[in-house]
């Protein structure tokens, strides 16, 4: 099972965003409910990202590995300080909190995107994704019609 699928949900006052239920379902197929989703926070564009547990579990894996091989422990320290467990629970509103300073990196108006990218669930500001969108659209359109053909 992949994510799939684009959402738009909003950020309350309280920093807190309601993951939209089609995803929550992946997740809770995914892993056992109750556990948390790890909150990543790339650096590489203004999103953040979501992950269940066992795919974490692989990411970390593979992190450590590196850096014990290549005597890098700084990568499993940078790597784990950019992430955060975010409880979601298979009763309720399906909400979680998203930490202030990573609300002030990806600077979100109220209406967020979320998007299910295979492994991954993408968490957007909705300006930011539609700009995004906007560079990436035309070469998009081509690579799909090669790929559908």
């Amino acid at each position: 099972m992949s994510f799939t699928g684009q959402f738009t949900s909003r950020l309350n006052a309280k920093n807190q965003v309601v993951v939209p239920s089609s995803l929550r379902e992946m997740i809770f197929a995914l892993e056992e409910g109750g556990r948390p989703l790890v909150l990543f926070s790339p650096k590489d564009d203004a999103h953040l990202e979501l992950y269940p547990p066992s795919e974490w579990a692989q990411i970390q894996k593979r992190t450590e590995q590196k850096a014990r091989m290549e005597k890098k422990p700084h990568l499993n320290r940078l790597l784990n300080a950019r992430a955060h467990l975010v409880p979601l629970e298979n009763q309720g509103n399906g909400r979680i909190l998203i930490p202030q300073p990573w609300v002030d990196y990806f600077k979100p108006d109220l209406e967020v995107i979320f998007l299910g990218n295979t492994r991954k669930i993408e968490l957007w500001s909705q300006k930011d994704y539609e700009s995004t969108v906007a560079v990436h659209q035309t070469d998009f359109e081509e690579e799909l019609s090669d790929l559908l053909e």
